[in-house]
């Protein structure tokens, strides 16, 4: 009786270490005036830029500020046009925009992302989940 408690335990504790969890990494523009911004990838996107990690970058934002949630429901969803060079993908924010820059599980993003510039200033990824606010398992940075 006790090694079917202990194997009904371990196969609930692989049950739950085996779930995952969505995390998305959103910027906000919250100024009145469009923001470049380049993501420093840790790998070379040049051959296949529409995806890194298995994860689609097509950058889409919506032209208001939102939650999250409302993000991820909302229909007027627009896709930025992006420059890519190696490791490097440049966008522009429109003002008063959010616009998801990753989505991964496990806050994979943390690991694939190295740093984003903001109008040529520099941020590490670090500073930049720790600057972020956090709702749920979702970060927003917003530039103001």
């Amino acid at each position: 009786m006790r090694q079917i408690r202990i194997c009904l335990v371990f196969m609930t504790l692989l049950v739950l270490v085996s779930c995952s969890v969505s995390t998305e990494f959103f910027i906000q523009n919250l100024t009145s005036s469009k923001q470049t911004v380049t993501i420093n990838f840790r790998k070379n996107k040049s051959a296949d830029p529409d995806t890194v990690y298995d994860v689609h970058l097509d950058f889409k934002y919506e032209n208001r500020i939102s939650t999250p949630k409302e993000f991820s429901k909302s229909k007027r969803l627009i896709t930025l046009e992006k420059t890519i060079v190696n490791d490097r993908i440049t966008i522009d924010i429109p003002a008063h925009a959010m616009l998801k820059i990753e989505k991964s599980d496990h806050f994979d993003w943390k690991s694939n992302v190295k740093s984003i510039e903001i109008n040529d200033k520099q941020y590490s990824i670090e500073q930049l989940y720790h600057k972020a606010q956090k709702i749920k398992y979702n970060y927003i940075y917003k530039i103001e």
